[in-house]
């Protein structure tokens, strides 16, 4: 029943397929079942604010008519049909969009990927707005994990990666005025191996700062380092050659030119 509640869903919202299965030594990651229950704890908090909300509602237009009538001697009497049909309608919709709304908590955390290649790592993440990112680990420059105490309590954390060229250094949080996202920042929410991820991305990032731009004569070298020489005299004997006799016609013209 679930299932066919989330292809229901997915196909209603537009949601993207899954994405493919990367070939080894590729990894993926999902969050962790905790980070349901802290998105179930979220949504339920949320229903409390709507419900009191919604009650405040109803009482106002249950008392405050009265009270302005009794203040400035209105006769709001016809009104009471038209509010009791605006009661009825926010309590029914109220209800209505419960088993929605929970249904889009479930299918939150189930599209949720979180991929790591040899070179790059990749991110999908959201229901109403489907935001996928692709991040090479050459351009990362910090990776930090975050952990409030509900998600200590919970054995979870997000693992919080930054490229270069994020701008200032606030951190704008997730969101920016509740549509635009950090495009240089990218997030493992809600993940129980943190630690073990956060040590996969920084060994991948440090193996392709290492490897610079993936120079072919570079990574030759790094495999076959020649003892004795320098980086460019074991790539490329003939620039040795020829740095030595530029080095020596300089000397020469130096001497030439000195009184």
């Amino acid at each position: 029943m679930e299932d066919k509640i989330i292809r229901l869903l997915g196909r209603l919202l537009r949601l993207p397929p899954e994405p493919e299965a990367p070939e080894a030594p590729s990894q993926v990651f999902r969050a962790a079942r905790p980070y349901y229950t802290l998105l179930l704890l979220a949504w339920g908090a949320k229903q409390i604010g709507t419900a009191f909300g919604l009650m405040a509602g109803i009482y106002s237009s249950r008392y405050l008519p009265d009270i302005h009538l009794r203040i400035f001697s209105l006769d709001l009497g016809r009104l009471d049909p038209i509010l009791a049909v605006f009661e009825v309608v926010a309590v029914l919709g109220f209800f209505a969009q419960i088993p929605f709304t929970l249904a889009m908590v479930r299918v939150d955390y189930l599209m949720r990927w979180y991929i790591v290649t040899a070179h790059s790592l990749r991110i999908r993440e959201g229901v109403w707005q489907v935001r996928e990112m692709t991040m090479s680990f050459a351009n990362i420059q910090q990776i930090t994990v975050r952990r409030n105490p509900l998600q200590g309590l919970l054995g979870i954390a997000d693992v919080k990666v930054r490229s270069a060229g994020g701008g200032s250094g606030a951190d704008p949080g997730e969101d920016q005025d509740g549509q635009g996202r950090e495009l240089h920042l990218a997030y493992f929410r809600g993940v129980a191996d943190y630690e073990a991820i956060s040590r996969l991305l920084r060994e991948r990032a440090g193996c392709s700062r290492d490897a610079g731009l993936g120079d072919p004569d570079e990574e030759a070298l790094a495999r076959h380092p020649a003892p004795g020489k320098s980086l460019i005299a074991a790539a490329r004997p003939d620039l040795r050659a020829a740095a030595e006799a530029l080095y020596r016609e300089a000397r020469a013209l130096r001497v030439a030119i000195e009184p």
